[in-house]
């Protein structure tokens, strides 16, 4: 057990001790709120979390953002030392940290810079260029973990009773279901509108592509899902397949949610492994598409659909994740950017969304994105190997600190159609094969 001695225990500060002291080391914890009572207390370790110095205890004098309600103007400054960023530097004489690790790490968990004036991107989103993170060239560091681990250390020294639980890394793949199909089951109208669009650009070799897949001779080119199962099966994975599941518009293309073909398909992926929803484009804002299409999805597969990931990331905080749970989802994988690789969160393990706007924990479990393919489109070098140089350092990040890493495919990125030169599967192999290698 650790005593944590505090002058002003908020919904923060328990939300954040929670999560660092029982969830992360596997530890229960106290809260004091005397001198006496934590010298009292019979503790693995003892922390004093205030300003004024106390014998015997760990020393972090707080940077006062714990015991703050409302959201302020705050962009941290980040200061760098043997390859690592720290922020929320504080300068009290006699501290054991000359910085407040919990600041540090409830600021990047709770998306604090999130709720804060920004200028979105072109879909809403907040945009991956106005964060901390990579304004100061850390996205790809888990610094929350970091940051953590170099807490456990400073605490394992001044209480060597004191060791911390450590986790095991897992892989969790997952792929978004946009659409099912390129050509099959859309329609007459909108397979028509297609064959004009080709002919227009004069794209004979997709036109004949359609044609074949039309009349049964070639398969579709999204329809890799029994490739996909074979290759869960010969490894031993069990992925999360996030189906979109509502009415066609600007930007969800998927197949009809009435289609029977379509849902014969969400059914079997159950047999492959766990569906969740992956809400439309619109349902951000929109509680009542959310809970639709939840419904919906439900009642296709007969069973209940508690994970979500929002169709192309798109979050708008704390609105959409306040959605998610009135509409029973318990967990969700929409953590991540879409234009860049990396820690949004700065951590690669799942972690409950706290609620700046009504200070305090909402009961859903965020599950940080580590990538997904679509952010390598604009490399200049797509070979494999480059590629890899990208992805193997995440993915040693993540197993350093015995995290969750989830990647995020497409069906259609594993297929053959034009216009697609990303070696997706190729990556994909190389991918399996290390976390096998490394974690066996």
């Amino acid at each position: 057990m650790i005593a944590i001695f505090a002058n002003d225990p908020t919904n923060r500060l328990e939300y954040l001790l929670h999560y660092a002291i029982s969830e992360r080391w596997g530890h229960p914890y106290k809260l004091c709120f005397t001198e006496e009572s934590l010298m009292e207390e019979q503790a693995e370790a003892k922390i004093n979390y205030s300003k004024q110095p106390m014998e015997g205890a760990f020393w972090i004098s707080p940077d006062g953002l714990l015991s703050e309600t409302g959201i302020r103007p705050l962009k941290p400054q980040m200061t760098w030392r043997n390859g690592t960023p720290y922020c929320f530097i504080n300068k009290a004489d006699g501290t054991d940290l000359d910085w407040d690790p919990f600041a540090a790490c409830f600021y990047f968990l709770s998306r604090y810079e999130e709720m804060q004036p920004h200028t979105p991107d072109s879909h809403g989103r907040f945009h991956a260029e106005e964060s901390v993170a990579v304004q100061n060239g850390c996205l790809q560091l888990a610094v929350v973990d970091h940051w953590l681990e170099d807490l456990a250390e400073a605490l394992h020294r001044k209480f060597p009773a004191f060791m911390p639980v450590t986790s095991k890394v897992r892989f969790q793949p997952t792929y978004d279901i946009d659409q099912a199909y390129a050509y099959r089951e859309k329609g007459f109208l909108i397979n028509a509108a297609g064959f004009a669009k080709q002919l227009l650009h004069g794209d004979l070799k997709g036109i004949r592509n359609r044609a074949k897949v039309l009349a049964g001779r070639e398969s579709d080119p999204y329809d890799t899902f029994a490739l996909l199962r074979q290759l869960h099966e010969d490894e031993g994975l069990h992925p999360l397949h996030f189906v979109l599941f509502a009415p066609r518009s600007t930007h969800d293309k998927g197949i009809s949610p009435e289609n029977s073909t379509f849902r014969e398909l969400v059914r079997h992926l159950k047999d492959d492994g766990k569906v969740g929803l992956h809400a439309s484009y619109g349902s951000f804002r929109n509680h009542k598409a959310l809970q639709h299409e939840k419904a919906a999805l439900s009642e296709c597969l007969g069973d209940k659909v508690t994970g979500n990931r929002f169709h192309y990331l798109r979050l708008s905080l704390p609105e959409s994740y306040r959605n998610l749970v009135a509409a029973g989802i318990t967990d969700d994988y929409s953590m991540g950017y879409a234009s860049n690789a990396g820690f949004r969160a700065g951590t690669c393990h799942p972690f409950q969304y706290f609620d700046l706007q009504q200070e305090k924990e909402l009961p859903l479990t965020i599950h940080p994105l580590l990538f997904m393919e679509n952010c390598f489109f604009n490399n200049e070098e797509r070979t494999e190997a480059a590629l890899w140089r990208q992805v193997k350092p995440l993915l040693d990040e993540a197993i350093r600190y015995g995290g969750e890493i989830v990647t995020l495919f497409h069906n259609h990125s594993f297929g053959p159609m034009p216009g697609h030169d990303l070696p997706t599967m190729e990556l994909y192999l190389h991918l399996i094969k290390y976390m096998h290698d490394t974690c066996r």
